[in-house]
């Protein structure tokens, strides 16, 4: 079975200081603020993929990642998805509308160190 990932409607759900949000939320609240605070995005490196019929786990992790207040962001993520067919009879596609992630708290808690997170979140750092 192959996910193919689409855009928009995902609900994510974090763990490690981050509650269930959706994608404009998401971007706000997460993608904005790490931007901001690291050196670059972390690019997946994926070890295993177990996909059982509309759940799939990915564990991935990323290497050379580090907070531009030196924090190291090297770190292991495991990813639960859950899929559900979109289209049309004969073209169906699964859409990913749900993702929960397992983070390294007290990395995420360390690249943050010396930020005013809400201040990131608004777009006013």
């Amino acid at each position: 079975m192959a996910i193919t990932l689409l855009p928009g409607g995902v609900k994510r759900t974090y763990y490690s200081n981050l509650a269930s949000c959706s994608n404009n939320h998401h971007l706000s609240q997460v993608l904005t603020p790490l931007r901001a605070v690291l050196d670059s995005l972390p690019v997946p490196i994926v070890e295993h993929i177990v996909v059982d019929e509309y759940w799939a786990t990915v564990v991935w992790h990323s290497e050379g990642v580090s907070g531009k207040n030196g924090a190291d962001y090297d770190m292991k993520y495991s990813w639960l998805m859950r899929a559900q067919p979109e289209g049309v009879e004969g073209e169906l596609e699964l859409k990913i509308v749900e993702v929960i992630g397992f983070y390294d708290g007290q990395k995420v808690t360390d690249v943050f160190q010396g930020y005013d997170l809400a201040a990131l979140r608004n777009g006013t750092a």
